[in-house]
Order: structure tokens, then C-alpha cells, then sequence
């Protein structure tokens, strides 16, 4: 028998194990069929003309499938894409005070944190196993708090850019329009040139496409599963090359071709040997 056996105060085991392994009790990871709101939050950081910007939105799904921005705002520098979808949880949080609320987020690290990182940041008071302060402290710290706020809360991960459209793809997209509009983010705008062939595509040349890609690119190919490999070039997982929008737009002309094929065949050309995370 082990020793110290009987030691201790009495408890009970699932109570503890509950209180250990969540931030609140009754957190859930599926919807609440009650719920007197049903938010969708995003964060977006991409590169302006003077330097980075971040923001996030909070957006209410009325039920006439109306969306309304309860809460908007852009991060002081230097920030990321992932405090910014953590910022837009918080933000969701503060905002669903004493209510009964569904919240749904893209975010797998703003997700993850509420859920499985939260409680063991807790434990451990904000440290990692080598006592060094976590990423963003400060916001996970203000994260932990605001989770205790509503009366009764879910939060859900929801798949990004989804194209099969439900309520809950119509409240993503509009959360994701809403923290663009906030940060001033419009979409580049390609003017090609004529030239005598397609781009030249060198190791160099395309890894220096990548990184003048900015902060939104690059969180988008993550979002999707793309890594760095030794080299610094960012590949999908299957091992091909991501190529950013500027370089996708220069190579449509060659997949295109001469004889001007549709839209799934010119696709499959670009696909080959690249992958273009924002084409559609």
C-alpha cells in the first residue's frame, strides 16, 4: 500500500480533475442549445505602408441571418495575427458579460488557449516548463479572466475561408470582412506587363516572393497548414511550394496558355509544382 495513503483533506477526484484541466467548470466545446447570442471573432495582421498592422472584430449573428459589429479595434505594434484572434476572443468575452453566449473562432491557437493551453498556463502561473514568461502573457492572463465573465459560454473552432455555406461559415466570413474593413486592409491589385515568357522561379527568387508577401499571407498559408523548411522556403504539406498572390498572378498567363484553357485545367497547371493558398 502506498504510503500517506490516507493523508490529506477529502475531496472528490472529478471535481478536482474538472477544475484542474478547465478554465471554468461548464466551458463548452459545442454549441449551447440556450444561447441569447451567437458571436464569430477574427484578428488580421498584414504589412501597410508604415509597417504592420493589426485588428480584430466581434461580430453578433442576429436571427434573420443579420451581422452586426459589437466590438472592432486595431492592436498597438508590435503585434501578430494571433493576438489579434486572441485579442478578438477577449474582446467577445468582455462583451457577452452575464450572458449565455455561443463564440466561435478560426483560430486554432486562440481556440487551443481557451480550451487545453489556458489551464496549464494557470497552473504553472504564466511559465513555461523552463520558468520563462509565455508568449502574449498579458493577453492569456486577460483571456483566463474574462472566460469566468458570461453567464454560460461555448467556444467553438470553426474551419476558415469554408466554402460550403451554413450559418456558421456566413458568420466567419463576416467576422473575417469585419476585421479586415477595421485594419484599412484592401487587396492588392495586380497590373501585368507584357512580357516574353513566365517569371523566372530560382530558390532565391521565390523565397524573396514569400517574404515580401507580409503578415497576412503568411498567416493565411500557416492557417492552412504550410511550414518553413531548412532552407526558409515555406512549403505546404505535401512539400510543394506556396507561392505568394504576387507570384500567383504573374504565372497565370503561362497556366492559362495559349489556347486559353478553363478555369480547372489552368488550376491543376498552377498545382503541379506550386500551391496557391489564396486562390480560389
Amino acid at each position: 500500500m502506498a504510503a500517506n495513503f490516507t493523508d490529506g483533506q477529502p475531496h472528490v477526484c472529478e471535481e478536482i480533475a474538472v477544475q484542474e484541466n478547465k478554465l471554468r467548470p461548464d466551458l463548452q466545446n459545442t454549441p449551447r442549445l440556450k444561447a441569447e447570442a451567437w458571436l464569430y471573432t477574427d484578428g488580421c495582421c498584414y504589412k501597410g505602408e508604415e509597417g504592420n498592422i493589426a485588428s480584430y472584430a466581434v461580430v453578433e449573428q442576429k436571427s434573420d441571418g443579420y451581422h452586426q459589429t459589437v466590438e472592432s479595434g486595431i492592436l498597438p505594434q508590435p503585434a501578430s495575427a494571433q493576438l489579434a484572434e486572441v485579442e478578438a476572443l477577449i474582446q467577445a468575452l468582455e462583451w457577452s458579460t452575464d450572458k449565455i453566449v455561443n463564440i466561435f473562432t478560426d483560430s486554432a491557437y486562440a481556440h487551443g488557449a481557451a480550451h487545453i493551453d489556458g489551464p496549464v498556463w494557470r497552473r504553472r502561473n504564466f511559465t513555461t516548463s523552463n520558468d520563462h514568461p509565455i508568449k502574449h502573457e498579458a493577453a492569456m492572463r486577460r483571456l483566463v479572466e474574462a472566460i469566468q465573465l458570461p453567464k454560460g459560454v461555448a467556444i467553438m473552432k470553426c474551419k476558415g475561408h469554408d466554402t460550403v455555406r451554413s450559418r456558421i461559415s456566413a458568420g466567419n466570413d463576416a467576422a473575417d470582412r469585419a476585421a479586415k474593413t477595421t485594419g484599412g486592409y484592401a487587396p492588392r491589385q495586380m497590373v501585368m506587363k507584357p512580357t516574353s515568357g513566365p517569371p523566372e522561379l530560382t530558390i532565391d527568387h521565390i523565397k524573396d516572393h514569400q517574404e515580401k508577401a507580409g503578415p497576412y499571407e503568411w498567416s493565411e498559408w500557416t492557417r492552412r497548414g504550410a511550414t518553413k523548411d531548412k532552407e526558409g522556403l515555406w512549403r505546404a504539406h505535401d512539400g510543394r511550394v506556396v507561392a505568394s498572390a504576387e507570384l500567383c498572378a504573374a504565372l497565370l498567363p503561362g497556366a492559362h496558355g495559349p489556347t486559353h484553357e478553363g478555369k480547372k485545367r489552368t488550376l491543376n497547371n498552377l498545382h503541379g509544382s506550386h500551391v496557391f493558398p489564396l486562390l480560389r
